[in-house]
């Protein structure tokens, strides 16, 4: 899944380049925050919305990991306790056994 996601974002990139090579005698002006920009190249609005795109997944990553780790620690932590639960039913002695061995006997 990793090289797939990183194929997807050269393709991206690459595109983004392309487009921005391409644009760049492009100027627009823009608001933001009631401040106006006059003659901003597409392009850096182009790499900015990407930037932004990026750093809000990111976040958003960051969150899910967290997240699955403790997760995996719970799990972990319960896996050893069922573990150790386990571990002293064997060491149970067989109460059955010992009944059923005497009843053949006789």
């Amino acid at each position: 899944m990793g090289i797939f996601t990183i194929i997807v974002l050269v393709i991206f990139v690459v595109i983004g380049a392309i487009v921005g090579i391409e644009n760049n005698s492009i100027f627009i002006s823009f608001k933001f925050f009631n401040q106006t920009y006059n003659t901003v190249p597409l392009f850096l609005i182009l790499l900015y919305s990407f930037l932004a795109g990026l750093v809000f997944m990111l976040i958003i990553k960051i969150g899910d990991e967290i997240r699955f780790r403790r997760r995996i620690r719970s799990l972990e932590k319960k896996i050893r306790e069922m573990k150790t639960e386990l571990d002293e039913i064997r060491k149970l002695p067989i109460k059955g056994r010992d009944e059923t061995e005497e009843e053949e006997e006789s």
